[in-house]
């Protein structure tokens, strides 16, 4: 025997709580940009330095805002089809999509200056801001699981939708594993360079 439920306010409740999800790793993608552009080092080398650090931010902010869209599709595409079937109202997510642009990296050509806690300070923003956006990818997937063991919504397409969410949870956080790694090493080979390791 199949059965198939859903409850239109918890799905809804859901798709808000994606919504925010979404605007909070925003909002960690953007202070992390920023955050290495504006680092305190200065002069040529720094400028290098910076932009090459502010670049892979960029890409690893792509990588979020691509599985963020997937699951906003995802989301959509099952909900509209149980809609479709029972009679429900299928999810809009709403995010800012697009991707973040590179700020200008600050810098004064007329000095150079490397300061041991500027980039002590940028190996903590990278480490904190991508914890936290690893965070709210699982808080993500816990909603969803959630909204499944409450009975919220029952049936194939919820099931369907669970592993698409899930691969590409395990997908995401897997780049923010290898882009944290690669960005504190960066830093960490820049302070023992610049004999203050």
């Amino acid at each position: 025997m199949a059965i198939k439920a859903t409850d239109r306010t918890l799905i809804r409740a859901y798709g808000e709580e994606l919504s925010a999800s979404f605007a909070d790793i925003r909002g960690a993608l953007e202070a992390l940009v920023s955050g290495v552009a504006a680092a305190n080092y200065e002069g040529a080398n720094a400028v290098q330095f910076k932009q090459a650090a502010v670049n892979s931010c960029v890409e690893f902010a792509g990588q979020c805002e691509n599985a963020m869209g997937l699951m906003a599709d995802d989301v959509h595409n099952q909900t509209s089809y149980i809609a479709t079937a029972l009679g429900g109202s299928p999810i809009e997510v709403t995010f800012t999509r697009g991707q973040i642009q590179a700020p200008a990296v600050s810098t004064d050509d007329s000095v150079e200056l490397a300061d041991s806690s500027a980039l002590g300070d940028m190996k903590s923003l990278v480490i904190t801001q991508m914890d936290l956006i690893n965070g709210f990818f699982d808080d993500n997937m816990d909603n969803f699981n959630r909204l499944g063991a409450s009975n919220g919504w029952v049936g194939e397409e919820y099931d369907t939708l669970q592993g698409q969410i899930s691969t590409t949870t395990t997908d995401v956080k897997g780049d923010i594993d290898v882009a944290k790694s690669s960005l504190v090493e960066t830093i960490d080979n820049q302070l023992a360079a610049l004999g203050m390791a």
